[in-house]
């Protein structure tokens, strides 16, 4: 990163987070679900997250790694699916 300026850096930085990294109300929109699910599924170990600002806390900041939750998804579609089929009979 040698000649580069501070603001070129940032947004480089921010670049590769917008393309690697998802908050957890991004997850939640991606899920088409509550933000509150997706701390559920944590606590649960179906979601691991990338990081979590503020571990001791009680209002943690997760951020997940994007293609971990585009990997769930097709699982949570394919369950969402069954369940939709199953209500048909």
């Amino acid at each position: 990163m040698f000649g580069m300026t501070d603001k070129m850096i940032k947004q480089k930085i921010i670049a590769e987070l917008h393309e690697y990294v998802m908050s957890q109300k991004e997850v939640a929109e991606y899920l088409s679900m509550e933000t509150t699910n997706v701390s559920k599924l944590v606590k649960e170990n179906k979601l691991a997250p990338l990081y979590i600002f503020n571990p001791q806390s009680q209002r943690k900041i997760y951020l997940f790694y994007r293609n971990d939750i585009e990997e769930y998804k097709i699982k949570l579609d394919g369950y969402r699916n069954l369940r939709k089929s199953n209500k048909n009979y």
